[in-house]
């Protein structure tokens, strides 16, 4: 017990030191996209998805043009998530959250979801093999957005542009 208390005063005083640098607030209000990455948590039903897995496309069908994208609608259909409604994201952006389909592009917060339910990170690593065939790991999710999603929605422009903040895509 004398060795834990000494060990458990270091840590107080630790995680008791300010940060060094200020904290940065979500500039929430000019946010007018969110582009999703994800797993089931983060998925959306899309008309262009595979069923009960992605808002567009799959591995087999990974490719799309802008008027696939662009005439894509949110489907909210109940059966998406555990409790039968909207997830996360949708109650985030208010997009999608009513039954029925939703235009991405009428929301104030639009909502375009790359996620792909049952998705794994990479199916490079043999510890997590792809679910299905079909499968979309997260990091092709952001591969097919990057070719395909964002030219169509207005592209990357680098340094705190469209859809990065300073996120270098390549």
């Amino acid at each position: 017990m004398l060795l834990i208390l000494p060990f458990l005063s270091t840590l107080t005083l630790v995680l008791a030191t300010p940060h060094p640098y200020p904290p940065t607030p979500l500039p929430w209000h000019q946010t007018t996209h969110i582009i999703a990455f994800g797993d089931s948590y983060t998925y959306i039903q899309g008309l262009h998805g595979r069923q009960n897995y992605s808002f567009i496309g799959d591995q087999q069908n990974f490719s799309f043009n802008a008027s696939t994208l662009l005439s894509n609608r949110i489907v909210q259909n109940q059966t998406a998530t555990a409790e039968g409604g909207p997830n996360w994201l949708e109650f985030l952006t208010g997009c999608g959250v009513r039954r029925g389909l939703t235009d991405p592009r009428k929301c104030t917060r639009q909502l375009w979801d790359f996620a792909f339910a049952d998705a794994d990170i990479s199916a490079e690593y043999a510890e997590t093999p792809l679910h299905h065939e079909f499968t979309v790991s997260f990091v092709r999710q952001v591969e097919q957005f990057r070719l395909y999603g964002s030219p169509v929605l207005g592209g990357y422009r680098g340094e705190g542009g469209d859809f990065g903040g300073g996120v270098d895509w390549d």
